[in-house]
């Protein structure tokens, strides 16, 4: 067959060229992630007079670790067994089935490149990286034991579990002994986002964001953890200090604020839509 060489289809080749170049750079260049937000209501449930009544969940690395002395939130790179088929059996023991897993992506809506090869798939599997990372990094296990017809809390549920396991299959084996699931559904979708190129380890990352009833407390966190704080957003940082914020991406203090912003406002959207007025952010 001769190629087309009309120009609309030699520009839609070109264009679907590019992308198909895009992907393959960022797949070879940046390793799959997924980070989590945490987020805890205050007790009482009352706002600041910044308006705020929710704590955000950071730690500071240590400075032998990657993102040497960096503020992060929890999370690390996916694995094999994120995607593992077992998983799938295993929430379908507690009630879930296709139609629980496809609310995770509607058909025929677009997606940001870490989900575009199976979307349904890829949001499971870089969830119970985020719960599975969040986990082996703070002793903060995100699961449940409810059956599905059970549920009915938009709240996470938070397991008081300390075999912490630095190997990722051990996840779906303890799960399996403790008869809980990764609760994935606790959840939500935020942002994809990508290291800056001039770091040497680069992450395609997928964020999300979850919500806890209460503070989680006595958190067992790894080695490569320094410091774990759960404040609000702004008090959490020190306006006179030097320091780096990872989102993953490194963003320096001189326009810091503006991304706490902007990240302020998407979060309060999320959050008004999945909590109604139980967790709040003041624009104003």
């Amino acid at each position: 067959m001769r190629p087309c060489n009309l120009p609309v289809c030699m520009q839609f080749s070109a264009h679907y060229h590019q992308v198909l170049i895009m992907k393959n750079v960022i797949r070879t260049s940046w390793r799959d992630a997924a980070t989590l937000i945490v987020l805890s209501r205050k007790k009482p449930a009352i706002a600041s007079r910044q308006g705020v009544n929710y704590d955000i969940l950071f730690q500071t690395r240590t400075a032998s670790a990657s993102f040497a002395n960096s503020v992060v939130f929890p999370g690390g790179v996916s694995e094999p067994v994120d995607a593992s088929e077992d998983w799938l059996r295993l929430f379908k023991a507690f009630g879930f089935d296709q139609s629980h897993f496809e609310a995770f992506h509607r058909p025929g809506a677009p997606a940001t490149p870490i989900f575009q090869d199976n979307p349904v798939k890829r949001h499971i599997s870089l969830r119970i990286t985020a719960i599975r990372e969040t986990f082996e990094e703070l002793g903060l296990l995100l699961c449940c034991k409810q059956h599905q017809k059970d549920r009915s809390s938009p709240w996470a549920c938070v397991l008081p579990i300390a075999d912490i396991s630095k190997n990722p299959s051990e996840l779906l084996n303890l799960c399996k002994e403790y008869q809980c699931y990764p609760d994935i559904w606790a959840l939500h979708y935020w942002s994809n986002w990508l290291t800056p190129t001039h770091f040497p380890k680069r992450f395609d990352a997928a964020f999300f964001i979850t919500a806890l009833e209460d503070k989680p407390e006595c958190l067992d966190f790894n080695a490569e953890v320094a410091h774990v704080q759960v404040r609000e957003f702004l008090y959490s940082l020190n306006p006179y200090g030097r320091f780096t914020i990872v989102c993953p991406n490194i963003i320096r203090h001189n326009v810091l604020f503006f991304i706490i912003f902007i990240c302020h406002k998407v979060i309060y959207f999320t959050l008004k839509e999945l909590f109604s007025s139980e967790l709040l952010f003041n624009l104003t």
